[in-house]
């Protein structure tokens, strides 16, 4: 305990600190060191979103100020004993300024009748769920028939700071997808800034969804933008910045995301509390049962939502130990899901690169423009959350354009997109 508590003169009040390697020693008794063997040395950062997916930590390894634990709200249903520690530990996480140690600190030794303890009885599931979110959306959006919306919860973090003067205007690519795109973008009117500017940027959708755009676009601060062809993601997009007033901040978003309470103002804070920040993104979540989440986080348990923009797939996490600021880390790399372009940013680089990146790999290329161009990083912050439905408008155009949808998703070349019958010509910029 001596390292952590050489940290914590550091940290600002109020802090937790956590003990950041685990070393596992299974065996039939905690007594039985003849028949003990190792089983792993886990890195178990204090990340609020992971803690709250993984279901599992001990207290033997965490050190946090006396008074934090008077703001733990109170139990609606009794919890098990075993899950307390971990509860506390999430807890604490979204309302202190975590740090995780760097060393190798506890020694947990767990017998075999154990070894199945981290995976808790379905029955369990409810009250575990309901001690760490807060409401659910689908109470705020009665008007949006979209059933995911009863999966979906706010999040049980404090806010970070007081709306800020930054303005941002929201630019939401799309092609079919009419339930989601409607509850995009009710989600973000109800739960954004009452200025907040709408823009979308429709390529080439159907009867049905031409509809319920007309219905959006007599919204107040609602622009939509219809291309007779499908030139993919980020020719849209660059459409959408163009649209956008230019002392405004950008925040691109997927059609097939739906937004919660305090989003966009945790994004802005980071402006203020990380001011060299580059871009700024989200928790991106999967409901539960999504796919994909294997590859994401292997090992994750398919039962509970989980937030893929910390992903071992994409290898992003800069510093898993250590926070940029209070449940804020550093990415190589984050997806163009839903992402916070600082005006300056867009000033310095332009807009997205179509010509290489048509569908996707512009927001790889845009993160490595931001971080070795302009030296800003990509700041993670768990204090927004953003729920993905994940490829519902791929999925659409697999079934409408098999051609189309390959020369998109497969070669992702622009040529091939601007050749399609469904695809170009493009305006030359």
């Amino acid at each position: 305990m001596r390292i952590m508590s050489e940290f914590a003169p550091r940290m600002r009040s109020p802090f937790v600190l956590n003990c950041g390697r685990y070393c596992a020693i299974t065996g039939s008794s905690a007594d039985d060191e003849d028949h003990s063997t190792l089983a792993s040395v886990t890195l178990e950062p204090l990340q609020a979103s992971c803690l709250e997916h993984r279901g599992r930590a001990g207290l033997s390894g965490l050190l946090h100020e006396t008074q934090q634990l008077g703001r733990l709200p109170r139990m609606q249903e009794p919890l098990p004993i075993a899950r307390l520690p971990w509860l506390l530990t999430v807890w604490l996480a979204q309302q202190a300024h975590g740090s995780t140690v760097p060393c190798l600190l506890v020694e947990h030794q767990v017998v075999d009748a154990e070894l199945t303890a981290n995976a808790p009885p379905v029955a369990l599931e409810q009250p575990v769920r309901a001690a760490i979110r807060g409401a659910c959306l689908a109470d705020s959006l009665p008007d949006v028939p979209l059933a995911d919306l009863r999966a979906m919860y706010a999040p049980r973090v404090p806010a970070l700071l007081e709306p800020d003067a930054y303005r941002a205007s929201v630019v939401i690519p799309n092609y079919e997808c009419a339930d989601e795109l409607n509850a995009c973008v009710q989600a973000v009117r109800r739960f954004s800034p009452s200025e907040t500017e709408l823009v979308i940027v429709d390529n080439g959708s159907g009867v049905t969804t031409q509809r319920v755009l007309g219905q959006l676009e007599r919204l107040d601060r609602v622009t939509v933008i219809r291309n007779a062809k499908n030139l993919g993601f980020t020719y849209a997009v660059n459409q959408g910045i163009s649209a956008v007033p230019t002392e405004s901040d950008v925040v691109l978003l997927n059609n097939d995301a739906i937004v919660s309470p305090g989003w966009l103002d945790a994004l802005q804070a980071v402006r203020v509390l990380v001011p060299e920040a580059g871009l700024i993104v989200p928790q991106q979540v999967l409901l539960a049962n999504s796919p994909t989440m294997q590859v994401h986080h292997p090992g994750s348990n398919p039962q509970r939502e989980l937030d893929v923009n910390l992903s071992w797939h994409h290898g992003n996490v800069l510093h898993p130990l250590g926070e940029v600021a209070p449940g804020m880390v550093a990415l190589r790399f984050a997806p163009f899901f839903c992402v916070l372009i600082p005006r300056e940013v867009l000033a310095a680089l332009g807009p997205l690169d179509y010509r290489n990146g048509p569908h996707y790999r512009s927001d790889n290329l845009y993160c490595d423009a931001v971080r070795r161009i302009l030296g800003r990083p990509v700041i993670h912050t768990s204090h927004s959350k953003v729920y993905h439905l994940l490829q519902r408008a791929t999925t659409q155009l697999r079934e409408a354009d098999a051609g189309l949808f390959e020369a998109m998703f497969r070669r992702n070349e622009w040529s091939d997109i601007v050749g399609h019958p469904a695809g170009g010509p493009a305006r030359e910029d």
